[in-house]
């Protein structure tokens, strides 16, 4: 049965042949040969596609000398070529072949010489033998070129398949370059492109998102990024791991973690540690593992983290060489000059990027809506800021900044369940046997070397998670009399033990709108002496706006958009707006407020 659904949800199967291959025909080489998840008939479908492209990040380096330009034929790219060409089922080179190349501004156009020969070798899947095979693309523009109608070339390929039809005027030497007619066409805008010319250019550029909860990492232009995972890392001293006694101990797997649980202490002595990196590596208990963040308050606090961070997703998750990809880096609003020197010092010597760009992450979000103007609301698991963002610039004097954000709010829940006898086991702590079918018994496990940073991480994982299912904002202030008869909703723990929420369901997410809450809230007593400096959603949003130029604010109330996890929660939306239309005063609440109702973009 499960069988007969995943073939239902394979609806690209179902097309014919010719519309496959047409859907193919836009696709670089590159993500052509990658589609068999997508499809088991791609893999094979690909190859009936009569054009090559493969486009990709090739640097000029200055000189005049024709030699020169054997730089530019770098290993990566060779392997490339080769990859694709031994992945063919049918050896049959196609009519059109493409490569697009990034050019130096510095290098000269005069320095160009006419032709720039690629030279690979194909290895035989059936014999230790290599044959090479040499073919020339003629330069034809100034950043990108265009190749097309193979006239005549000669190409050896692996002699355990079948060979492919000769070109006119081959050559019997198979390493020997013969005459080879490029017909090139170069197009101005991708609208003039076509399937038989060079498509648009892509770099290939790697985006980074650092958080203070979770860090995102993708290729630029695609909807989503390829790896996700926690900003925390577990840290073992090495004399600690050295010890037999202090091995790792087998523990149930916990899911993906989302929590920053302690901030690194500066002063502690940076000794040798062993860095576990990722949701698997944290999902198991070690003893005297401590759950670090290498952000505090904004800002990076320890930067040995941060680069296994960036080692796990550019090496682990992207599997790339950071070598070959221009990298931009999201950035806090706040961020300063310091911090970005040290960012662009370790790209640069450390990782040896070719190009780098560091861009707020309200910008970001601004330009992903398709606007240059916006008031950005951004809600994450460490704190909440309200940046405004003017032509794609952030204006520093009006940035609103909380430290109420989704870890705050777990916290919350976490000690209002307490106060109600209700506490969270970390899936470490027990294991369930089925004592007869369908009927499961609870046994706790004894860890006593399990840290407290690791016992807090693992319930703001589960309290995290009952936020996310049972929590929405209340359309009115909470009040608990109003609130006191609403209807209970179930939750099962991990445990198998099934909880019923109430009012806290509402109570908490309304922290974030009103920050005096905190203080009905047992065990959160540290946090009330901030809480009155602190000031609602609603607030903070009309402070950075009437902080601004009277001349953008009609247009920073129509474009307000928020952003960030805690942001996703439910009624979020519907309840700012309507706070905001209640927070603004008569005289500008009649000139604007039909801005508010019809042309605002609360966007998650």
């Amino acid at each position: 049965m499960d069988s007969d659904i995943g073939k239902s949800l394979d609806r690209i199967s179902k097309l014919p042949d010719s519309v496959l291959c047409h859907i193919l025909s836009f696709l670089q080489t590159k993500n052509a040969v990658g589609t068999s998840i997508l499809s088991t008939r791609w893999r094979y479908l690909w190859t009936f596609v009569t054009s090559l492209d493969f486009d990709d990040s090739v640097l000029f380096h200055d000189g005049n000398e024709f030699d020169g330009c054997n730089d530019m034929v770098n290993f990566s790219f060779m392997n490339f070529v080769n990859r694709v060409l031994l992945l063919r089922l049918r050896e049959l080179l196609g009519d059109d072949i493409r490569a697009g190349l990034q050019v130096n501004p510095e290098f000269k156009r005069q320095s160009f010489q006419p032709s720039v020969a690629f030279r690979t070798t194909y290895v035989s899947a059936s014999s230790a033998h290599a044959k090479d095979s040499s073919f020339i693309f003629a330069v034809s523009g100034w950043r990108s070129l265009g190749f097309s109608s193979l006239a005549s070339s000669s190409f050896s390929l692996p002699p355990s398949r079948s060979r492919p039809p000769k070109a006119k005027n081959e050559s019997q030497n198979p390493n020997k370059i013969t005459t080879a007619t490029r017909r090139y066409k170069e197009e101005s805008t991708p609208s003039r492109l076509s399937n038989s010319s060079l498509q648009p250019y892509e770099v290939s550029a790697i985006v980074i998102d650092l958080g203070s909860h979770t860090c995102k990492a993708g290729y630029a232009g695609e909807d989503a990024p390829k790896a996700v995972f926690p900003s925390v890392v577990g840290s073992i001293d090495q004399m600690e791991l050295d010890d037999p006694d202090n091995l790792d101990k087998n523990s149930e797997s916990i899911p993906d973690s989302k929590s920053v649980v302690r901030p690194f202490d500066a002063e502690k002595s940076k000794s040798k540690r062993k860095l576990y990196v990722g949701s698997q590596a944290l999902g198991y208990r070690r003893d005297h593992m401590e759950v670090l963040s290498p952000i505090k308050d904004g800002v990076v606090v320890d930067w040995e983290i941060v680069e296994n961070i960036w080692d796990h997703a550019l090496r682990d998750c992207l599997l790339i060489d950071p070598k070959e990809h221009p990298m931009l880096l999201a950035e806090p609003s706040s961020n300063s000059q310091q911090q970005r020197e040290k960012t662009a010092e370790l790209m640069f010597e450390k990782y040896k990027v070719p190009a780098l760009f560091l861009a707020k992450n309200a910008v970001l979000t601004s330009f992903a809506s398709g606007r240059a103007t916006s008031l950005v609301v951004d809600s994450g698991g460490g704190s909440t800021t309200i940046a405004p963002v003017h032509d794609g610039y952030v204006l520093q004097k009006a940035v609103q900044s909380s430290p109420i954000g989704g870890e705050f709010l777990s916290d919350c829940l976490m000690k209002s369940l307490e106060s109600k006898g209700l506490t969270i086991k970390p899936r470490y702590s027990f294991k369930r046997k089925e004592i007869r079918p369908g009927e499961f018994q609870t046994v706790d496990l004894d860890f006593p070397n399990t840290t407290e940073s690791y016992r807090l991480y693992s319930q703001r994982v589960i309290a995290g998670d009952i936020k996310e299912c049972v929590c929405r904002a209340p359309d009115t202030p909470y009040d608990e009399s109003s609130y006191s008869n609403i209807p209970m909703t179930p939750y099962e723990l991990p445990d198998g033990q099934t909880i019923e929420i109430g009012a806290d369901r509402f109570k908490i997410p309304d922290v974030l709108f009103n920050p005096s809450l905190v203080q009905t809230i047992p065990g959160m007593e540290s946090f009330v002496e901030t809480a009155a400096s602190v000031r609602g959603l609603p607030q903070m949003v009309i402070e950075s706006i009437n902080k601004c130029d009277v001349d953008i604010r009609r247009e920073l109330f129509s474009s307000i958009l928020l952003s960030g996890g805690t942001a996703s929660m439910q009624q979020l939306k519907e309840r700012l707006e309507k706070d905001l239309l209640e927070c603004l005063d008569r005289r500008e609440h009649t000139s604007i407020s039909w801005f508010i109702s019809a042309d605002v973009v609360l966007q998650v």
